[in-house]
């Protein structure tokens, strides 16, 4: 009789196992095709995110180039309206704002339609005024040397070459500054503002020796 039961037992057991064997196949089959779809769904929604993100950087790059004929109207707007000494005291207004990249960009707009306008050399000194006032001076001496070269015997060119020197200071180039103001000094007698400035400055890095 306990034969009889064990017998029954091992056979329920290998039926409830085989049984369970089963289903748990069954489970597995169903979840790996849930995986292969929802899988597939990933894919799609990665591909259909990267296409928004191209149309999106198209969008972004049409609105840029907007915006700059936008900005580039109002300049030649604002430049066909107000006189170079307007343009001039609205750039240092940006200047001392610190929105030296506005002043930059109205001088620029000026200097591209009159190339050859007298007031060119002192646009060309406020520009390096903006980038003296955010101690860029690298650029600041480029503007300033610009301005100089344009106009040589402006009202500003003694200046211009003083706000030179000083860039070079900045730059730890002494020799560089003491032969500009040495220039300022032999070239513009009647500036004695800036005679004054060079000799001081001069004066001053002489005794940094």
């Amino acid at each position: 009789m306990k034969k009889f039961f064990r017998s029954s037992f091992i056979i329920c057991f290998i039926f409830s196992a085989s049984h369970l064997s089963a289903k748990i196949s069954t489970d597995t089959s169903e979840l790996a095709e849930c995986l292969r779809e929802n899988t597939g769904k990933i894919e799609n929604l990665e591909m259909e995110v990267k296409e928004l993100k191209k149309l999106i950087s198209i969008l972004q790059k049409r609105l840029d180039e907007k915006d700059r004929e936008d900005s580039k109207k109002k300049l030649e707007e604002e430049i066909n309206k107000k006189s170079p000494d307007e343009i001039i005291k609205l750039s240092e207004s940006y200047i001392k704002e610190g929105k030296g990249k506005a002043a930059r960009e109205l001088l620029d707009a000026f200097i591209q339609k009159n190339p050859k306008n007298i007031y060119c050399g002192m646009m060309l000194f406020y520009k390096g005024e903006s980038f003296f006032y955010e101690k860029n001076y690298e650029s600041a001496a480029i503007e300033y040397r610009n301005g100089y070269k344009t106009n040589p015997n402006g009202s500003k060119a003694a200046k211009t070459l003083y706000q030179l020197a000083l860039c070079f200071e900045k730059l730890a180039k002494i020799e560089e500054a003491k032969k500009i103001l040495k220039k300022i000094i032999s070239d513009y007698p009647k500036k004695t503002e800036e005679i004054k400035l060079a000799k001081q400055k001069l004066q001053n890095l002489e005794m940094k020796k």
